[in-house]
């Protein structure tokens, strides 16, 4: 899986706080990851895809392939979604709501 530069320069460093179910606007399945610093990301899952568990640790990398989208975190564990399509499936947006990142 290839790195994704530009979420890994924005996310780096931050914890994880918690990974969360999160419907999206459209009405699908989705996730929520918030972290420590208050950002919060937002991903469309694909249907019936599997919500990852985890938190605490900081990100140290993301990779992403297609609909593969991984959290690498330190201390050796990731987090990994299923994302609905390989593009337009991620939101970053900062503790006040601004937007940071889309794909």
């Amino acid at each position: 899986m290839a790195a994704n530069r530009k979420l890994t320069n924005l996310i780096r460093g931050r914890a994880v706080a918690r990974v969360e179910a999160a419907p999206d606007p459209a009405g699908g399945s989705g996730a929520r990851v918030a972290f420590d610093d208050g950002s919060v990301m937002t991903v469309a899952l694909q249907p019936a895809a599997p919500l990852p568990a985890g938190g605490g640790a900081r990100v140290r990398g993301v990779r992403q392939a297609g609909t593969s989208l991984t959290l690498d975190l330190e201390g050796g564990s990731s987090l990994a979604f299923r994302t609905r399509e390989p593009t337009s499936s991620v939101l970053l947006r900062d503790a006040r709501g601004v937007l940071e990142y889309a794909d």
